[in-house]
């Protein structure tokens, strides 16, 4: 009876000794785990992506008929961008309205809109304009900025937007 009881004691002391074993063995590979992403935790950042350069925008107010009102806008080109679109934002308000895709280097205008192509000896193809309208009418504020937004050429950077000073719609 004795050598059985022994046996069944030694068998339970195994056991206890295994359990142990494994008790230990999953706390260090929690402790690991915690130390590796505590560790790693400052080494992860969120990508932010820069900007283009925002183009300085100049805005000429022009004459217009009817309800809209005409202006011209002019800048200078800023670098690795690969398109222009002229923008409009109310006073006091949020959204941005695209009023042209219509931008050039290669022709001028004039305040009331008159186009002229320089010949390519005269061109200065870094310098942009677009002659647009905007109806007045669409629009319960009666003034609001024009601003160019610049797209870049590469996928790591954001558009942007230079804005001109407050124009009159009304």
């Amino acid at each position: 009876m004795q050598g059985r009881f022994a046996r069944q004691h030694i068998h339970c002391e195994e056991v206890l000794m295994k359990n142990k074993m494994m008790m230990i063995g999953s706390l260090c590979l929690v402790l690991a785990l915690g130390l590796v992403f505590a560790g790693c935790k400052d080494e992860f950042t969120m990508a932010e992506f820069d900007s283009t350069s925002s183009p300085k925008v100049t805005v000429t107010s022009g004459s217009g008929v009817g309800n809209e009102k005409a202006f011209l806008v002019t800048w200078d080109a800023v670098g690795d961008t690969s398109s222009y679109t002229v923008v409009f934002q109310p006073t006091g308000k949020k959204t941005i309205v695209t009023i042209s895709s219509n931008t050039y280097n290669d022709r001028t205008y004039a305040a009331d809109g008159t186009v002229t192509y320089p010949g390519v000896a005269t061109r200065n193809v870094d310098k942009w304009n677009a002659y647009v309208t905007i109806d007045k009418d669409n629009y319960d504020i009666g003034t609001g900025k024009i601003g160019v937004m610049a797209r870049s050429i590469r996928n790591d950077k954001n558009a942007s937007i230079g804005w001109s000073e407050t124009v009159t719609l009304k």
